[in-house]
């Protein structure tokens, strides 16, 4: 389990050095904000339940829900937490997912979940790691400006910036995104004081990773006893603010001494792009998924059966093949 907990969420003091106090006796913290997954694998609702989740049956109700095509929905009688379902015989799938506050409420659970979806081949489809800053080491109209400034390297290739305000005008906060909310890694910066209406200082810094970066997150999650590891990590290879100087490589400007302060000194954590080597262990993946209806198919017909079946699924892979080719062609 992660090491330390604080104020619902998890600590990450032994990766970096923002983690003493405030006067306000509170400590900076990091934490899975929300995650969701699918199973493809015929499982039941009890044992998704049970054996992934670590929850009592119990505690779900029945709701009517066709959300992404499932046919079934599961609600927490008591957490923001949800479970789609079909439970049609030949395409039996789950797709669960945790809000915020389930992720807060389920901390000291979380990377336990992680595993037991890992164990069954799920597959992330959303996994979003924060950190908050209550020491006072991130000031958002600061970030805000040095975004507005191009004063800022990383993965990204674009910034944007929305405020809200109330009737008479005041801020109710402001927040800071680098990236695309439709690409792998997007990172957002906000104003979480205000948001919350809070009298201490009090920013947020979150990143969200979606699909096969969510994978290979949820994997480093589930193979350490301190997400701060994996937040500082990533971060430190994905945004650095900068101190402007007449040097025309941007990458060669100093850091922001306050960013790397809130970072901590930490090894860096590359995700990564796809190889083919990768592909093709996503490929074997795949297929291990459906294993069990392969077994049933040889029980049933014995190898005769599978046979038949790799020999159709040569021909349909032919006949696929040669429409491509004479599509290219024309």
């Amino acid at each position: 389990m992660y090491l330390c907990v604080e104020r619902g969420r998890v600590k990450h003091d032994q990766v970096t050095s923002n983690s003493s106090t405030n006067n306000m006796g509170i400590t900076n913290t990091c934490f899975i904000d929300h995650l969701s997954f699918k199973i493809d694998e015929r499982i039941g609702m009890e044992e998704i339940i049970t054996n992934i989740l670590s929850l009592n049956v119990d505690a779900f109700i029945e709701a009517y829900n066709n959300e992404c095509g499932y046919n079934k929905a599961y609600r927490h009688r008591k957490l923001a937490l949800n479970i789609y379902y079909n439970d049609f015989s030949d395409k039996k799938c789950a797709y669960i997912k945790f809000d915020g506050s389930a992720c807060g409420e389920l901390t000291n659970e979380l990377q336990n979940i992680i595993q037991n979806a890992i164990q069954h081949n799920a597959r992330f489809k959303r996994i979003d790691i924060g950190s908050d800053d209550f020491k006072g080491l991130l000031d958002i109209n600061e970030i805000s400006e040095l975004a507005q400034n191009g004063h800022w390297t990383g993965k990204s290739h674009t910034s944007d910036q929305y405020e809200r305000h109330d009737k008479s005008g005041e801020s109710k906060g402001k927040t800071v995104y680098f990236g695309s909310r439709k690409s792998p890694v997007f990172i957002r910066i906000y104003d979480k004081q205000k948001q919350q209406e809070q009298d201490y200082h009090w920013i947020r810094c979150e990143l969200e990773f979606k699909k096969d970066a969510a994978d290979k997150v949820a994997q480093l999650i589930a193979d350490t006893d301190n997400i701060g590891i994996v937040f500082s990590g990533i971060m430190i290879n994905s945004l650095k603010f900068k101190i402007p100087s007449e040097d025309t490589n941007k990458s060669r400007w100093e850091d922001q001494e306050w960013w790397l302060d809130f970072i901590g000194d930490c090894e860096p954590l590359k995700l990564g792009k796809k190889t083919e080597l990768n592909a093709t262990e996503e490929d074997l993946s795949w297929l291990f998924r459906y294993s069990r209806p392969l077994h049933r198919l040889r029980e049933i017909g014995g190898m005769d059966a599978i046979i038949l079946l790799l020999e159709d699924g040569k021909a349909k892979a032919e006949k696929q093949q040669s429409f491509s080719n004479r599509t290219l062609s024309s």
